[in-house]
C-alpha cells in the first residue's frame, strides 16, 4: 500500500486517519481541484477476485448517487495498479466506535437520537437505490456533535462504497473471502446466502446493543466461535447489564437479531420505531418514578461522580476502523458454584467448562481440546473409534442450528501420519476424483489437493465430491506435521439437498483451519499431554 506523502490516483496522500482488516483509510488532498477528502483505498488481494470487482464498480457509482443528510457523499471511485479506492468527503468527528471506548454505554435518549439516524441512512439506500450495506458497525458511524438537530448529533453512515446491490449474493466472494465484520454479520451473511435489507437491520441490533452496553453482543474467543454464536446463540439481554432499561429494549434487540430474517422487522424505519418507543418509555418511567420518590422534607444528595477524562482529539471521518484503542472496563458479575449452574442452565454451562470461562477445564478427549466449543458440545464420542483411530466422534445438528451445518459430520483422530493419510486415501477412492485437480468453492464442487493455512503453511488435505445420492461432501484431514500442538485428524462432513455445495462450503471454509489444533483457552501443554495421551492409546 503507498505510504504517507506519496501520490496515488490524482490524490496527495497527507495521514493516516485508520485501517482495517480490508482497508486504509487516508487524509488526501485533491491534487487537481485542491479538495480534502478522505481516501479509503482497499487491500490489493479483493482485485483477484473478478465478480468483487465488477461489483464494486457497479455499486460504487449507486452508492455516489446516494443523496441523503446521513450519507458521507462519495465523490469517487476507481482502480488504480490493482487497488481500489474511493474518495469520500472529509468530516470531523469521531466514530461511534471511539465515543463507546471514551465514553461506555450511552444513555437511553441519545441511543434513540443515533440509531434512528442510522435507520434513516439505511432506508434511503435500502428503498431509493436497492443497496444493502452489509457492513454497518460502530467504526462506520460518524458522529459530528452540535450539527443535528437543535444542536444535537449528528450521524453520518459510510462505507456504501462496498456495499452489495440487493440482486448479488452474501457475504463470501466467489473464492470464499468473508467481506464484512463478524461482530455484526447476520446469519445469512456469514453462511454466503443472499441478502437483503434485513441483514442491515440485523447489524442495526447488533450496534443498539452495543451502544448500550459499550460491548459486542457476543464475546468469543475466535471469530469462528464467534460466527456460530451469530447462526445458533439467542443475543444475551441487554437488561442483564442495564437494568435500569425497560424489557422491552431486550425484545426489540431480538427482533432485529432474529436467526431467520422473516421473523426481523421488514424495514429499517420499523425498527426505528420500535427501539424509540422502547428506550423513550424507559426515560418516562424513570422521570416518573424519580418524581414519585421526591420527599419535600428531605433531600438526599449523592456523591459527585468523578470528572470525565478529556475528550481526545476527534479522528477525521470516513475510516473502516480506528487505531486499536482500550475499552473501558466493563463490570463482570460473578456467580459461583450450584448458583452459576442453576442461574445459567447446563448448556450454558458446559460451555464456559469447554471455552475456559469458568471453573476446571475438561481435557479427557480430544474433542475437548481440538474442537471448538461450538461444534463439540453437539458432539457425542464413539465407544468404538473408525478403524485405526484412537477416538472418532460423530456430530449432529443442534437444535435450531442454521442451515449449514452439515447434516453429518465424523471426526476421527489417529495415531501417525499414516494411519490418518490410509483414511484420506480410502475417502478420496470413493470420491473419484484424480489427484490434485478441480476446486472445492462455492463454483466448483469436484476437486482434491493440498489445502493450506492463512500464512501459506500446509495443513492437510481435502477432497470434495457430489456422491450417488446427491450429497456435497466434503473430507479433510488435518495433519500434525511436526506441530506439538496438532493431532492427526481426519474428517468428513455431508449435506443433502439442492444448494448443498455452496451450503456445506459456507460452513467448511472456516471451520478446517482450527478443528484439529489446540483450541484458545486451553492451556497449550494441557492440551498437548491430552494428545500424547489419547494418541498412545
Amino acid at each position: 500500500m503507498p505510504e504517507v506523502g506519496t501520490e496515488f490516483a490524482g490524490y496527495r496522500l497527507e495521514g493516516l486517519i485508520g485501517h482495517g482488516g480490508m482497508s486504509i483509510v487516508y487524509r488526501a488532498q485533491h491534487l487537481r481541484l485542491e479538495r480534502t477528502v478522505a481516501l479509503k483505498l482497499l487491500m490489493p488481494e479483493l482485485s483477484q477476485d473478478d465478480s468483487f470487482r465488477q461489483r464494486f464498480m457497479r455499486e460504487s457509482r449507486l452508492a455516489a448517487s446516494l443523496d441523503h443528510p446521513n450519507v458521507i457523499p462519495i465523490y469517487e471511485a476507481g482502480d488504480q495498479d490493482g487497488v481500489f479506492y474511493i474518495a469520500m468527503r472529509f468530516v470531523g468527528g469521531s466514530t461511534l466506535k471511539a465515543i463507546l471506548e471514551q465514553e461506555g454505554p450511552l444513555p437511553a435518549t441519545r441511543t434513540a437520537s443515533l440509531m434512528s439516524q442510522v435507520a434513516n441512512a439505511l432506508h434511503a439506500a435500502h428503498e431509493d437505490k436497492g443497496l444493502v450495506h452489509r457492513d454497518v458497525k460502530p467504526a462506520n458511524i460518524l458522529v459530528v456533535p452540535g450539527h443535528g438537530h437543535e444542536g444535537g448529533d449528528h450521524v453520518y453512515l459510510s462505507d456504501f462504497g462496498i456495499a452489495k446491490q440487493r440482486a448479488a449474493g452474501g457475504g463470501l466472494t466467489k473464492t470464499g473471502m468473508f467481506v464484512g465484520t463478524a461482530d455484526y454479520a447476520s446469519p445469512e451473511q456469514i453462511e454466503g446466502r443472499e441478502l437483503d435489507r434485513r441483514a442491515d437491520v440485523y447489524a442495526l441490533g447488533c450496534v443498539l446493543y452495543e451502544c448500550l452496553t459499550a460491548g459486542p453482543t457476543y464475546e468469543k474467543d475466535s471469530e469462528v466461535a464467534l460466527m456460530y454464536a451469530h447462526l445458533l446463540e439467542p443475543p444475551p439481554a441487554v437488561t442483564s447489564k442495564r437494568p435500569d432499561l425497560s424489557p422491552d429494549v431486550d425484545a426489540v434487540v431480538a427482533k432485529a437479531m432474529a436467526k431467520s430474517a422473516d421473523d426481523r422487522y421488514s424495514t429499517a424505519p420499523e425498527f426505528a420505531a420500535a427501539m424509540r418507543k422502547a428506550l423513550i418509555g424507559t426515560e418516562t418511567r424513570r422521570t416518573q418514578q424519580s418524581d414519585q420518590a421526591r420527599v419535600p422534607e428531605t433531600v438526599l444528595t449523592a456523591p459527585t461522580p468523578p470528572a470525565a477524562p478529556p475528550p481526545a482529539p476527534p479522528p477525521a471521518a470516513g475510516q473502516p476502523e480506528q487505531p486499536p484503542s482500550r475499552r473501558r472496563p466493563r463490570p463482570l458479575f460473578i456467580a459461583l458454584g450450584a448458583a452459576l449452574l442453576a442461574a445459567i442452565g447446563g448448556g450454558v454451562a458446559a460451555a464456559l467448562l469447554l471455552t475456559g470461562g469458568g471453573g476446571s477445564t475438561k481435557t479427557g478427549t480430544l474433542l475437548d481440546v481440538l474442537v471448538p466449543t461450538e461444534i463439540a458440545k453437539s458432539c457425542t464420542t464413539q465407544k468404538v473409534p473408525a478403524s485405526g483411530a484412537v477416538e472418532t466422534d460423530i456430530c449432529t445438528p443442534p437444535s435450531g442450528a442454521a442451515s449449514s451445518f452439515p447434516d453429518t459430520l465424523q471426526l476421527s483422530f489417529y495415531p501417525d501420519a499414516d494411519a490418518v493419510l490410509a483414511a484420506y486415501a480410502a475417502e478420496k477412492e470413493k470420491s473419484g476424483v484424480a489427484d490434485n485437480m478441480g476446486r472445492c468453492d462455492r463454483t466448483q464442487w469436484k476437486g482434491e489437493g493440498v489445502w493450506r493455512h492463512t500464512d501459506g503453511k500446509t495443513g492437510g488435505h481435502r477432497v470434495c465430491y457430489t456422491d450417488g445420492n446427491g450429497n456435497a461432501v466434503v473430507g479433510w484431514t488435518h495433519e500434525k506435521l511436526g506441530s506439538a500442538n496438532h493431532a492427526n485428524m481426519f474428517a468428513v462432513a455431508s449435506e443433502p439437498g439442492r444448494g448443498a455445495q455452496s451450503a456445506l462450503f459456507s460452513w467448511w471454509n472456516p471451520i478446517h483451519q482450527v478443528v484439529g489444533k489446540c483450541r484458545a483457552k486451553i492451556a497449550e501443554q494441557t492440551c498437548i499431554d491430552t494428545i500424547d495421551k489419547v494418541s498412545a492409546k
